[in-house]
């Protein structure tokens, strides 16, 4: 997994988030491509197959 600098706060983060976990801005992404479900409940991507967050067990919409 690689990492991923924040444009907009600096932030560092993991190249599988579509947001900044730090300031919630949009990353630039290698898997674009892929459909994911973004967590309500603690705002991390998801398998888009997936019913309830892999993190935060909480119900994907």
């Amino acid at each position: 997994m690689g990492k991923l600098r924040c444009s907009v706060c600096g932030e560092m983060n993991p190249d599988v988030l579509t947001n900044c976990r730090k300031c919630g801005s949009t990353l630039p992404s290698r898997f674009t491509s892929l459909p994911v479900k973004i967590c309500p409940k603690c705002a991390r991507s998801n398998p888009a197959s997936r019913e309830t967050c892999l993190y935060c067990n909480a119900k994907l919409v």
